[in-house]
């Protein structure tokens, strides 16, 4: 075995045979992705040069880039990325702090497997977390117990099934290294639902502005990239990411495209629908990004907001705020109230209020959200899309034109 280059055969075997995955697994983005980084992670042990580097990592990203550019704003490549950054960035962190370890003990070597387990994990964890946060709006605190528990069967059963499996397949003979692989990942999912159902294993998380993730993201990138001691100064915008994501002030109205769907922010803190939501997607999105893990259903009414047939009416940070389902109700709320959410016409009867949105805003502009003060802060869908082509925006544009 000295005198052959077995690493390298190796690595021609498993290029070879992830190709033949990818092929069979019909090509998706996520597998695409994978592949070209395993396959620039086996091309350099070919060329003998070190196969987990950072050099490696950003070759993949360019060409994942050049490839398909759409999926940088996919989350499980932004996750995928950042996991395996996190990781490299620990191993050569390692590298350099290996020492040698005079026993060779069972007993070591299964106490040093855990560990590398829950440290990899919680690295893995910070790496992502971030972005998990930004587009699910959760935290899994309890990931390290999981992995715990589940890669030893990955590793131990379900993978070397795989591998059987894969190679049994043209004899005909992948029936028991498929079942043994089902099996496994049986105790993988039941694993992972046991986990699941921990109290706060699923903890809501309110949603970070993009600048928070992008301070937190670029601190993490800077510690991974730099090698001196200067790369701890990503703490800093680490710090400030995270101090700043917690400080976000949550809408205070909003209200979804079809202008019959409104929610307002009580003053208990808590989201509160006026009535049952004929959007129930823009309802659970609005409870998703505030932190709250109730459903639509659950947050019908509440203290200080009282309805009737012809709508609502809620004092918020001493605005008189009218929710109308009905023309009738007009007449009295343009009078009264500062603002008036209508899903009927309203700004031809409406003069007094400082704020109107009626449904023909909504379905002109798409959902809007409103932030009450001394000054009414209003944004809408329509002005964060921009004017792009596809846009009505910029279709009523060229019509006028």
């Amino acid at each position: 075995m000295l005198r052959h280059p077995i690493k390298k055969w190796a690595a021609v075997g498993a290029l070879l045979g992830s190709t033949f995955y990818l092929l069979i697994s019909g090509c998706e983005a996520p597998a695409v992705r994978s592949w070209v980084m395993l396959a620039i992670m086996f091309t350099a042990v070919l060329v003998d040069r070190p196969a987990l580097s950072m050099r490696s990592v950003m070759l993949a990203l360019v060409l994942v880039i050049l490839i398909t550019p759409e999926n940088v704003l996919d989350p499980g490549c932004q996750m995928s990325f950042a996991a395996v950054i996190g990781l490299i960035a620990l191993a050569e962190w390692q590298q350099t702090h290996r020492s040698e370890d005079a026993t060779k003990t069972l007993w070591r070597r299964a106490w040093r497997y855990g560990l590398g387990i829950c440290v990899t994990s919680t690295i893995a964890g910070l790496a992502t977390a971030p972005i998990a946060i930004f587009h699910f709006d959760r935290a899994s605190p309890f990931g390290i117990i999981a992995n715990l528990l589940a890669l030893p069967v990955v590793g131990v059963v379900i993978m070397p099934a795989a591998v059987a499996a894969m190679v049994a397949m043209p004899a005909g003979l992948d029936t028991w290294p498929l079942i043994l692989m089902g099996k496994g990942t049986a105790v993988m999912l039941a694993i992972a639902r046991w986990v699941a159902a921990l109290p706060g294993a699923g903890t809501m998380v309110p949603a970070w502005p993009a600048w928070c993730v992008a301070a937190v993201m670029g601190g993490g990138l800077w510690i991974a990239l730099w090698r001196r001691g200067w790369r701890w100064l990503g703490l800093v915008p680490i710090g400030i990411g995270l101090i700043f994501s917690q400080t976000v002030t949550l809408p205070d109205i909003l209200v979804s495209e079809d202008g019959h769907t409104v929610a307002l922010h009580l003053d208990s803190g808590k989201l509160a629908l006026t009535a049952k939501p004929t959007d129930k997607y823009a309802a659970a999105s609005w409870l998703r990004r505030a932190g709250d893990d109730r459903l639509p259903d659950q947050v019908i009414g509440g203290p200080g907001l009282k309805c009737d047939a012809l709508g609502c009416i809620a004092h918020l940070l001493g605005f008189v705020v009218a929710v109308d389902t009905r023309a009738e109700a007009l007449a009295e709320d343009c009078v009264k109230a500062a603002v008036v959410i209508s899903a009927v016409s309203a700004h031809r009867f409406c003069n007094g209020p400082k704020l109107v949105i009626d449904h023909r805003d909504t379905a002109r502009e798409g959902a809007h959200a409103v932030w009450l003060g001394n000054n009414i802060r209003v944004e809408n869908v329509e002005d964060q899309r921009g004017l792009r082509p596809w846009t009505s925006r910029y279709q009523r544009q060229i019509r006028h034109q």
